[in-house]
């Protein structure tokens, strides 16, 4: 873009684009020659979306492909990078109004800060058979609860880590 006419930039100017919606603006003649960027426009990295929780201003939004957790910033109105899931489906995403919790389809629940560190894994590994499809979650300050189907709740103690099951006959049918 050359530095001519009244609508023109004050230097010679040229912007490049990677196709994302953030464009850099380079002027060869000036110092630093990176004079900044701008974003047009983002999106999310999948569209195959589930589960939603709002924490702190961003939205998480599970990949049910595996993308992982996507995040958008509800006050700046941008898409911001997902966290890896390593590869795993998120089926329930949940809050205690501090971390956020992200079960995925290998039947772990993830304790993660809003900073995207995993705190701790709830596993029910030797706690359930995990052939049914999970329903629901919901936490509190002292449980993480998860309904499975067929019939099935499972409760996490968040202190000690520890998993129960009740099943079929203990539940009442609906």
């Amino acid at each position: 873009w050359p530095a001519l006419g009244t609508a023109g930039p004050a230097h010679p100017t040229f912007m490049v684009s990677d196709g994302s919606g953030l464009i850099a603006r380079f002027a060869p003649e000036q110092a630093p020659v990176h004079q900044g960027n701008l974003l047009l426009s983002s999106g999310p990295a999948t569209d195959e979306m589930g589960s939603t929780v709002e924490l702190g201003g961003i939205l998480y939004i599970g990949a049910q492909d595996a993308t992982g957790i996507l995040r958008y910033d509800v006050g700046n109105a941008v898409w911001l990078s997902p966290w890896s899931t390593n590869g795993q489906a998120v089926e329930h995403l949940e809050t205690d109004g501090t971390d956020l919790f992200v079960a995925t389809e290998a039947m772990t629940v993830d304790q993660m800060t809003t900073a995207g560190s995993v705190i701790t894994t709830f596993s029910g590994q030797n706690c359930f058979s995990n052939n049914g499809a999970m329903l629901s979650m919901a936490v509190d300050a002292s449980t993480v609860l998860i309904s499975l189907q067929p019939r099935t709740v499972l409760t996490f103690d968040r202190t000690t880590g520890t998993c129960t099951a009740s099943a079929n006959g203990d539940l009442p049918e609906t």
